[in-house]
């Protein structure tokens, strides 16, 4: 995501005219990507470590059971980007 970042920041600064607004262009162009990956993170990572055996039993019987598609789908959100 740092890559990311530089890339709208450098767009951000080449198409604004003061340093603030293009300072406020980038903050409104990573606000909603940001805010995705942070909270599938979590989801993921409350998710995760869930103990209980039943619980995590029942997890792992159905994240296998689940299509393939859906977690591509996920994947390809989080790691592809449009410049």
């Amino acid at each position: 995501m740092a890559l990311e970042d530089a890339l709208a920041l450098a767009k951000s600064f080449c198409n604004e005219a003061s340093p603030e607004s293009a300072l406020r262009r980038y903050e409104s162009l990573r606000r909603g990507r940001t805010r995705h990956v942070q909270q599938r993170s979590l989801l993921m990572g409350h998710i995760g470590q869930w103990e209980n055996r039943l619980v995590a039993g029942a997890r792992q019987m159905v994240t296998s059971m689940l299509p393939a598609k859906i977690f591509e789908r996920n994947l390809r959100r989080v790691y592809s980007y449009a410049a």
